[in-house]
């Protein structure tokens, strides 16, 4: 049965905050940045290692920088190489440092820009009232870096909360880290939605019971995105219309994601319990079989001629 609107639930469920990851989601920032960084440290170290598009692929995956190390290590021949095993964790947390150093210094060059719309969106948001806070899996050294360098202006000062990697045991796709920045602002999942890139992304927002708006990348593309609310290529809108996505789906949708489009989202997903209605999944609210219903949640993106 579905659940309908009641004065009640319409004013203690608001939409309060927005959550944003920042890795592909604020900022374009793996292939130019991370992967960049990642191969820089490798050569600092004497290592002969290169992580290529297809490889990068693959480990962005894997959320938090030494998990992503650990994972590599793991499943890659180290002949030569033996002192690794004396002391692994030294040898990551060495290329971990030397990583986050050549990335800082990427990103302060500025080279690296946020995805389409989130400026517009983060102003409007700002100018409204909402409060905004970070869930990232990122270490705060890096997310920090992105939020006084990759924008026009410097938008550290905007966020009311930063989570970052470094403050949670567990990354994504656990909760953990969207569980304390619940907690911090002091509000309930229903009262936010949180913007992520990729299926992990999805699944810690998710489990943490926030609706969730997935604007995929190159990397994420083909990444399951069952149980989002909203999927979009991006959150521009009139020259660059955003590519939104359901089930077999695709549309060119001229509108604007904007706050108006964020609070019909927010609504529909409290009242509903399912993605967002577009041109391409019509008939919001209706029932709907189990194959179908498997459909229309778990978005397979389409190659790009």
């Amino acid at each position: 049965m579905s659940l309908r609107w009641s004065p009640k639930r319409c004013k203690t469920d608001m939409l309060k905050a927005l959550i944003f990851d920042v890795d592909g989601t604020l900022v374009d920032s793996e292939r130019h940045g991370h992967r960049i960084a990642y191969n820089r440290a490798f050569s600092e170290s004497g290592l002969n290692w290169n992580w290529g598009e297809e490889t990068y692929s693959q480990l962005v995956k894997v959320c938090g920088a030494r998990e992503r190390l650990r994972q590599f290590l793991g499943s890659t021949a180290v002949d030569g190489l033996s002192w690794i095993a004396d002391d692994p964790e030294a040898f990551i947390e060495d290329l971990y440092q030397k990583k986050t150093r050549h990335f800082v210094s990427i990103a302060e060059t500025g080279a690296l820009s946020p995805r389409p719309g989130i400026s517009r969106l983060l102003h409007e948001a700002r100018q409204k009232g909402l409060t905004l806070a970070i869930a990232s899996s990122s270490d705060e050294t890096n997310v920090r870096t992105l939020l006084r360098h990759a924008f026009a202006e410097n938008i550290e000062s905007w966020f009311q909360y930063i989570g970052a990697g470094d403050t949670a045991v567990q990354k994504k796709p656990d909760p953990e880290i969207y569980r304390t920045v619940l907690q911090k602002l002091g509000i309930s999942p229903n009262q936010c939605l949180a913007f992520e890139d990729s299926g992990p992304g999805l699944n810690a927002a998710s489990a943490a019971g926030i609706p969730t708006i997935v604007t995929w990348n190159e990397y994420s593309r083909n990444d399951c995105f069952q149980g989002a609310a909203l999927v979009v290529e991006h959150l521009e809108g009139d020259r660059n219309p955003a590519t939104t996505r359901f089930g077999a789906g695709k549309t060119s949708d001229p509108e604007r994601i904007d706050l108006q489009t964020l609070h019909r989202v927010h609504e529909h997903w409290l009242n509903y319990g399912e993605p967002f209605p577009t041109p391409s999944n019509a008939h919001p609210g209706r029932r709907r079989d189990r194959s179908e219903h498997d459909r229309f949640h778990c978005v397979q993106p389409t190659q790009h001629s």
